[in-house]
């Protein structure tokens, strides 16, 4: 079965299917620009999460975290949250592939009217994940995709405000050295 990065042509041109988790997890995502990969997989490792908690997957791009942990744990209320229209429409499709129920909210994290028109309101989560961009633009060469959707400063402030109390967050960062 193929993995990260080895991906099966879905007929479209801009779009490869990618398997995951040993083919447990089937994700469409864009053939050009930052694709979900081994960061995505550790991420998703690393959230524990239980049946009936609301795990929100914040920047989901094609929702490939969300889906891993949804695959590793059934009966989650799972929300994709996508500020770009194209990704959130991948992950509704990838939702309906991998047979997972889940909201996918296109709204701006940081817009609160946004959020609110999506359907996710603060502190409602139990889980946050997000594994925003971390290059500098000057060391390499970002995709088209990437700089439409750059998460500003306050991004991870954000997110952790939309958790109840005293529940858990996964980020997936670089540090500095």
């Amino acid at each position: 079965m193929a993995e990260p990065g080895d991906a099966a042509r879905t007929g479209r041109d801009d779009v490869t299917r990618d398997l995951f988790l040993g083919g447990r997890v089937t994700i469409l995502q864009p053939a050009r620009g930052h694709r979900a990969g081994t960061d995505a997989v550790l991420l998703a490792a690393a959230t524990a999460a239980s049946p009936g908690e609301r795990v929100i997957d914040v920047g989901a791009a094609t929702g490939a975290v969300g889906l891993m942990i949804a695959a590793a744990t059934k009966g989650l209320d799972l929300v994709l949250l996508e500020k770009d229209p194209d990704l959130a429409a991948l992950c509704r499709e990838n939702l309906l592939l991998n047979g997972v129920a889940g909201l996918v909210a296109n709204a701006d994290l940081l817009d609160p009217a946004s959020r609110a028109g999506a359907g996710v309101a603060p502190e409602t989560a139990d889980v946050v994940v997000t594994n925003p961009p971390f290059f500098e633009a000057v060391s390499h060469t970002r995709s088209p995709a990437v700089l439409r959707r750059r998460k500003p400063p306050g991004c991870a402030t954000r997110a952790l405000k939309s958790l109840k109390s005293s529940n858990t967050a996964s980020i997936l960062s670089r540090m500095r050295a």
